[in-house]
């Protein structure tokens, strides 16, 4: 599970982060409240990667397949759009100390990327 926005909180906002991995039965978690950090983010036309904590790096290449447009939310209007698909692929490497320890690839994954 990935998730990564912009959080609105108390008239403020705040970049939010939360990955959950589960792996040989341990949980991999990187989120804002953590301390997880974004060290390098590429959103193209359908593509993204991803982040960082302590001796854990996670890169994930996230590709949409076919997407379909749906109404989003801007200050509490439905003015926006975003494109949503289940026809995704997702690529996952794990790395300890600069060492891969678990790597996978998963089709049909349900994305949303947006590009702002």
């Amino acid at each position: 599970m990935f998730s990564e926005a912009i959080i609105p909180f108390l008239g403020l906002s705040f970049h939010g982060l939360i990955i959950n991995l589960i792996y040989n039965n341990e949980e991999y978690r990187f989120s804002t409240y953590n301390f997880a950090k974004v060290i390098k983010k590429e959103i193209e036309s359908n593509k993204v990667y991803y982040g960082k904590k302590g001796k854990l790096k996670l890169i994930v290449t996230a590709v949409n397949g076919k997407t379909t447009s749906l109404a989003s939310p801007d200050k509490g209007a439905m003015i926006k759009t975003i494109k949503e698909g289940l026809s995704g692929i997702i690529k996952l490497q794990l790395y300890k100390n600069n060492v891969l320890i678990y790597e996978d690839e998963g089709a049909q994954a349900g994305l949303e990327i947006m590009m702002s």
